[in-house]
């Protein structure tokens, strides 16, 4: 994985570079570049959070279904927290220089902020590649020490769990209902924002169906919210997801 993650985000600087050198000089293949530049960024290093966010829920619930040294447990929580929020900052920053550029190109702002903004994130980016090789690389060391301490098949089932294990559960209740519905609707008019901004070309036919969607997608977040809210009030269980978890409970 983390070998993976190197080899990307050596192309993400090759094409980083490409855009930064066509921008100084001028070139009209800068906005095609940058675009498909931007793009990369984003999807290298938010495809590494995806890797190691469902890499971390399989470790906790190994930890807690093997009884393993929750130890293991202290060491992933340090790469999670030195990793994540790095990575996200780095796949936004290219987005977000794209769309300031967009600004310049229709007059908005002066040529000086994305030029600028850009050679911070792009040396933000350089700075990414051997931090994020390290956190992945002790990352994968976590995973190969869980795998040679896991039972032998045969011992498996046999093998007693964590006193406060409880078994991972995908639950899809009012409460995740009404999450889902705010991360759709606060999405699609960023994309359409985006579009506009990045690309420079008015599509206000997509203006009202944006509008429509999202309005719905929030309007039902309010509503699954609300009667989540409301469900234990009249008596009702508040259902399995809202179940507080014991602390210190490896999920």
């Amino acid at each position: 994985m983390y070998l993976l993650n190197l080899g990307l985000n050596l192309w993400n600087i090759l094409l980083l570079t490409a855009s930064l050198v066509l921008g100084f000089t001028g070139s009209r293949w800068h906005v095609l570049v940058a675009l498909f530049a931007a793009v990369v960024s984003a999807l290298v290093h938010g495809g590494s959070v995806a890797l190691l966010l469902g890499g971390s829920k399989l470790v906790k619930e190994h930890l807690g279904r093997f009884n393993l040294p929750l130890s293991i447990l202290d060491r992933l929580n340090e790469v999670y927290k030195a990793f994540v929020p790095r990575a996200i900052l780095g796949a936004a920053t290219m987005p977000v220089v794209g769309v300031i550029g967009g600004l310049v190109g229709t007059g908005v702002l002066p040529r000086g902020v994305h030029w600028g903004l850009g050679l911070a994130a792009y040396a933000y980016n350089l700075w990414l590649v051997p931090h994020e090789y390290r956190w992945l690389k002790k990352f994968h060391g976590i995973v190969l020490e869980v795998s040679r301490r896991l039972p032998s098949e045969e011992a498996m089932e046999s093998t007693a769990p964590h006193p406060a294990y409880i078994p991972d559960q995908v639950i899809l209740d009012l409460h995740g209902k009404a999450k889902a519905l705010l991360f759709i609707g606060l999405t699609i008019p960023l994309a359409y924002l985006g579009y506009r901004f990045i690309s420079g070309f008015a599509i206000g036919w997509l203006a009202i169906p944006t509008l429509v969607v999202t309005a719905a997608c929030l309007g039902g977040s309010l509503h699954c919210y609300l009667r989540a809210r409301r469900l234990p009030l009249a008596g009702l269980p508040p259902g399995p997801g809202a179940q507080p978890l014991p602390t210190g409970t490896p999920r």
